[in-house]
């Protein structure tokens, strides 16, 4: 896995494969997409570069640049960046 890729752990894989109709795989898709958004937020961190987020979110739908940079992002998410870093972001991501 190349650096600054998400890790996923066992217990996400085995919500992944190990299903049983389709009910059963709609709820775990949502869980999984869940626990993946959860995971990615939880590695966003104060002052870190426009570089290292796009690296771990992917470049963002919307970006209104000036003094501030807000980066919006299809799900509702945005990150808020002051001097080219992160001062702060708004859940989901």
């Amino acid at each position: 896995m190349k650096k600054g890729a998400l890790q996923i752990d066992n217990n996400l894989l085995s919500l992944l494969f190990n299903y049983r109709n389709d009910r059963q795989t709609a709820y775990r898709i949502q869980e999984i997409k869940k626990r993946l958004l959860e995971s990615i937020c939880w590695q966003l961190r104060e002052g870190m570069s426009q570089e290292k987020v796009k690296e771990l979110l992917g470049p963002p739908q919307h970006i209104e640049d000036g003094s501030i940079s807000i980066w919006r992002y299809t799900n509702g998410g945005s990150i808020t960046f002051m001097g080219g870093k992160v001062f702060s972001w708004s859940e989901p991501l």
